[in-house]
């Protein structure tokens, strides 16, 4: 097992890598909530990344999804960055930045869902479970519709509790609640398909309309997500 790939077996990982990337668009989850969430706070988990190597400089990421010759890479190395990688693009693709930029969304829900299912094989081997794979694609997403909303609320609580992120089933859903209605986009931002592949409203995410990758990221992700 890669140590990187086994961050994902700790709390303090999720603490960390979820406390982060709330409040996209809807709340944030204050510090004494998250805590009574994990039983540790952001702070603590921050300070534990850190002794990780988070911001050293020194490359520390997991590969998420794996197939068809595409990866998904989350670059750890000083904030969170979604990446393509394929045999042309070997030094990525940005899909979507969770920090500084917040460049968001990058995927549509039901991309984040089937691509979950090709979890890269050292993730696989770190846990063994899909849901690990669709819990690190989250912050990447937002939710647009209702019904998006509630397939979200309808599988994360048995996800988190499955990889030990919330200890119970009451923090578990509370944990769900707390992250849709983070990334709750239903009242102000969509999804729309033309000749380039699917675009959202969101000016600056790389599927914006007049992004400049767009086409090429759609192509890619098609390559990443289609049916056997």
């Amino acid at each position: 097992m890669n140590w990187i790939e086994s961050l994902t077996l700790d709390p303090r990982f999720w603490t960390f890598y979820l406390g982060s990337t709330t409040g996209q668009i809807g709340p944030a989850v204050d510090e004494l909530d998250w805590r009574s969430l994990f039983d540790v706070s952001p702070t603590q988990s921050w300070e534990w990344m850190v002794q990780k190597g988070l911001g050293s400089g020194d490359d520390l990421g997991i590969r998420v999804i794996e197939r068809a010759g595409v990866s998904l890479y989350l670059d750890l190395t000083e904030e969170l960055d979604y990446v393509l990688e394929t045999q042309t693009h070997a030094d990525g693709l940005l899909l979507a930045n969770v920090g500084g930029h917040w460049i968001l969304p990058g995927l549509r829900w039901e991309e984040a869902e089937t691509a979950s299912r090709f979890p890269h094989p050292a993730l696989r081997e770190a846990d063994g479970t899909e849901g690990t794979a669709l819990a690190l694609l989250l912050p990447s997403v937002w939710l647009c519709t209702s019904e998006e909303r509630a397939r979200a609320r309808e599988i994360l609580p048995q996800i988190f509790r499955s990889m030990n992120v919330s200890s119970d089933d009451e923090r578990a859903l509370r944990l769900t609640d707390a992250w849709i209605a983070s990334v709750d986009a239903t009242e102000s931002h969509g999804w729309s398909v033309d000749s380039h592949g699917w675009k959202t409203n969101a000016h600056w995410s790389v599927r914006a309309e007049a992004a400049k990758h767009r086409a090429e990221i759609n192509f890619i992700l098609d390559q990443l997500l289609r049916p056997n």
